[in-house]
């Protein structure tokens, strides 16, 4: 089918794309050790996971047995409700391991200064990399009519990582120039929490939309 023949293509470019970037972020968040950039690192590699399922499915849905004559697309509504759930895991585990952080250094005074210049560098990439991709799914998605629930849900979660990726390096510039001794002081320590924290609010949204 052309259908399956594009959404195919389609999904093993986003995951050789999203293989790279996962890599490269994998190495900033070690030299860091920030969690959003473990978020944001998470975010390109469940891509990169649901990318590769979402191209077996695609290949499952059209074959037709005597039990189930019209193919199991049924598949592909469960496979964008599985990765939904594995993006609120993973948005709530960074929220309580960011809330952790944050108790240390304002109610303990425990807390390490966060390093941005790389950071900066890689979410440029980052960003780029993601509205490249996001337009590529949308315009093949459009080829076949918009009919690709797998498109349109790695489409939707391309989307949510280059908004994330987008935020991080504004905040990580912002950081970087602000000078130590300020009433914002506390951000060199603190930043984090508040990016995550915001992503997480700013990203939520998407995977209970698709779970409803």
């Amino acid at each position: 089918m052309q259908i399956k023949r594009v959404e195919h293509k389609a999904l093993i470019l986003g995951i050789s794309v999203n293989c790279i970037s996962a890599f490269v972020g994998l190495v900033v968040y070690f030299m860091t050790g920030l969690q959003a950039m473990f978020l944001d690192m998470a975010f390109t590699a469940i891509s990169v996971l649901s990318g590769f399922i979402a191209a077996l499915v695609s290949k499952k849905t059209v074959k037709v047995t005597e039990r189930f004559p019209n193919g199991f697309f049924a598949l592909e509504p469960l496979y964008a409700i599985c990765k939904a759930i594995l993006t609120l895991s993973l948005l709530m585990f960074s929220l309580i391991d960011v809330t952790r952080v944050a108790y240390d250094y304002f109610a303990l005074g425990i807390g390490e200064t966060t390093h941005m210049g790389i950071v900066i560098l890689y979410e440029i990439f980052t960003s780029l990399q993601c509205a490249v991709l996001f337009w590529y799914y949308n315009r093949e998605n459009r080829k076949i009519h918009n009919s690709s629930t797998m498109l349109n849900a790695e489409s939707n979660s391309t989307f949510i990582d280059g908004c994330m990726s987008f935020g991080i390096g504004v905040a990580a510039a912002f950081l970087y120039l602000l000078p130590h001794g300020t009433p914002l002081e506390f951000l060199h320590y603190t930043a984090d929490f508040f990016i995550t924290g915001v992503i997480i609010i700013l990203t939520v949204k998407e995977p209970l939309v698709i779970i409803y």
